[in-house]
This record gives C-alpha cells, structure tokens and sequence, in this order.
C-alpha cells in the first residue's frame, strides 16, 4: 500500500499523505528482499554501497 499511495499522489500531482515510518520500513525490506533473491546478496551489497558497480536495475523489482 505504501508503494501504491506514493505512485498514486505523483500521477495525480498531489502531496505524498503521511504514512507511518514502519510501514516504509515493511516496504523497503519487502523490496530490498525481492531483489536479493533475483540478484543475490552481493550484487544488492554493492548497489546500496558503490554507485560505480550497480547494475541499473539492481533494486528496481517493480
């Protein structure tokens, strides 16, 4: 839902509603965790640790 919310406010041009810090929490580990199992625990270690050896779409699962 947290996902869903941010996409829906940007495509109708309004402002992001406030959404509790653990729900972000629940989607970042949910979306860090898709990408680990498509792309193995290095490639994510060195996508969140090293601009110049990401992939472009190491961590974009969706």
């Amino acid at each position: 839902m947290t996902i869903h919310i941010d996409d829906l406010a940007l495509s109708a041009g309004l402002s992001v509603p406030e959404v509790p810090a653990d729900a972000y929490g629940v989607a970042i580990d949910t979306l860090v965790g898709v990408a680990t199992v498509r792309h193995g625990p290095l490639a994510i270690l060195r996508a969140l640790t090293r601009h110049e050896r990401q992939g472009t779409e190491i961590l974009r699962v969706l």
